[in-house]
């Protein structure tokens, strides 16, 4: 649960052989990375239509906040999406250079290299996010930029949407547990600002992550307690889900969905974040 695992991870990605990229049946030795079971054995597909493995795209599972800089914000998304040329594993092997993950993604912050992943972490994430902060009352200064939020992944891999990752979330819930759960809380746990530090958002809906508590309740995994049932807000659309981890304590999960795959309204967000954060 940390920023070295995850530069370990992207670095044993690295190192597959070739054809391993693309292998419909990867050997034993290729079946588990860094504890996460290889995407191709369902197989996991980056787009649909053809054999588009998502194995063969560099992985994401982090983006912003490189664990150095002030931080504002955590929020937990479902996984990364489509990936494009740049992160299919030719042109991203070799990390553009940069010795490790999280140099990468502070440098690609930096100089704009991925623009569209840079653009929809900010404008989807970071600033949804910093904006409402705003309009009630809580002013960030300076520190309301892209490395000022941290977006977390349930997993790594790129897909076109999420309609696949429910098998692989269910053959890979203690690699999620450690290694996202338990991630966001530990870095929540130094976000500057009062309002939203030990507090972990999740742009997951209510239902969705209900049947995730349940299924790592029922691996015996973890325990959780609902402390604000699912909920909608008046006059709006937007919901809202909070709960605790028994073995997290003193950080408080809350799911928040809206349209599509974006926070809901600034109306029901102010509202979310006046009377349930």
């Amino acid at each position: 649960m940390s920023y070295n695992y995850w530069n370990d991870f992207v670095d044993n990605w690295k190192v597959l052989p070739i054809p391993q990229f693309t292998s419909p049946t990867p050997p034993p030795l290729y079946n588990s990375i860094s504890g996460w079971t290889n995407p191709n054995l369902l197989p996991l597909l980056n787009a649909t239509g053809g054999v588009d493995y998502s194995l063969q795209y560099l992985p994401e599972p982090w983006w912003g906040n490189n664990g150095l800089q002030v931080l504002n914000s955590v929020v937990i998304n479902y996984n990364p999406g489509l990936g494009g040329g740049l992160q299919n594993y030719p042109a991203s092997i070799g990390l553009f250079g940069f010795p490790n993950f999280q140099s990468f993604v502070n440098n690609n912050i930096a100089v704009n290299f991925f623009p569209e992943t840079n653009r929809w972490h900010k404008g989807k994430r970071a600033m949804r996010v910093f904006n409402t902060l705003q309009r009630i009352g809580i002013g960030l200064g300076v520190n309301n930029q892209l490395y000022n939020h941290l977006s977390i992944e349930l997993i790594p891999w790129h897909t076109t949407d999420i309609t696949q990752i429910g098998p692989y979330v269910n053959i890979n819930l203690n690699q999620i547990y450690i290694n996202c759960l338990r991630f966001a809380a530990n870095e929540s746990m130094r976000i500057n600002n009062a309002k939203l530090r030990n507090k972990v958002l999740l742009r997951i809906n209510g239902n969705t992550t209900i049947a995730l508590l349940n299924a790592l309740a029922a691996a015996g995994i973890c325990t959780y307690t609902i402390v604000t049932p699912i909920g909608y807000v008046i006059g709006g659309t937007g919901g809202y889900f909070k709960f605790t981890i028994g073995a997290i304590p003193n950080v408080e999960f809350i799911s928040i969905w809206g349209v599509r795959n974006d926070f809901p309204s600034n109306f029901d967000m102010d509202w979310i974040f006046n009377y349930i954060i």
